[in-house]
């Protein structure tokens, strides 16, 4: 069980990288565009995220989880919604705080 659980969190990081270069990668374009990898890595941050929440149930901050849950639902809904429109400032900028605030959250939640 505890390969399984390292397997899940390796695959939630890959998630929040794939996220983070399909940000990265838009920084010096002016046509901004949610891209693939970005798409997909949020797809798989929000699944594997609900998997370590089902595998690690007992110590949960719940307030924490929760609100984890709405960001990564947040960020997965943006990128669903732009998927095919370029994105405006504000919301590449404000995908850019909510990656940060959601990897502040997981970075407090691990830490306990």
């Amino acid at each position: 069980m505890e390969v399984f659980g390292a397997v899940i969190l390796g695959l939630h990081l890959l998630g929040v990288a794939a996220i983070v270069w399909g940000l990265v990668t838009q920084l010096r374009s002016k046509l901004r565009t949610a891209t693939r990898w970005a798409v997909m890595g949020a797809r798989a941050q929000f699944l594997t995220g609900f998997v370590l929440v089902a595998l690690d149930y007992h110590d949960l901050y719940l307030w924490r989880t929760v609100l984890k849950i709405v960001l990564a639902a947040a960020i997965l809904g943006l990128f669903e919604a732009f998927r095919k429109k370029s994105l405006p400032q504000r919301v590449y900028w404000g995908l850019w705080g909510l990656m940060i605030v959601q990897i502040g959250l997981a970075s407090m939640i691990s830490s306990k």
